[in-house]
């Protein structure tokens, strides 16, 4: 996903990178939205692959739920690897991913995913050449638990 844009419209069973790779660079906040504009409810989850630096100190992922009002009506703070953050998204909300900097130079890189859902089904798997990890084949294909 490009930072560079602010939002996306978020489809069933499509699995979204996202990632930032700074060191010794100055960083601005950032805010990306995704939005659900289907009919259902959406089950989206966030999975951080890797959260490099000091996350939660210097820098941070906060996870927004914004309601058809543009309101925020939940947080959740993004501070472990291998956990998956979940939530429901309903008809035209968004999931706002916020990137937070506490620091003016902060070393942070990390590797996260996003993916919505309409039956709890995980996506069917689409390897990425730039992820190795068996964690995330396991995750995509279905054999481990979100």
């Amino acid at each position: 996903m490009n930072w560079d844009s602010d939002s996306a419209h978020i489809a069933p069973q499509v699995v979204y990178r996202i990632t930032a790779n700074s060191s010794n660079e100055v960083v601005t906040p950032k805010n990306y939205n995704l939005k659900w504009l289907g009919r259902e409810v959406c089950n989206s989850h966030f999975f951080c692959l890797s959260l490099d630096g000091n996350v939660c100190g210097d820098y941070g992922i906060n996870l927004n739920q914004v309601d058809t009002n543009k309101e925020v009506v939940g947080t959740t703070r993004v501070c472990f690897e291998n956990v998956a953050y979940e939530s429901e998204l309903l008809p035209n909300e968004k999931s706002q991913i916020e990137l937070w900097v506490a620091a003016p130079k902060p070393t942070l890189e990390f590797t996260c995913l996003f993916w919505c859902t309409t039956e709890g089904a995980i996506p069917p798997a689409k390897p990425d050449p730039e992820v190795t990890s068996d964690l995330v084949d396991k995750l995509v294909s279905g054999k481990l638990a979100a």
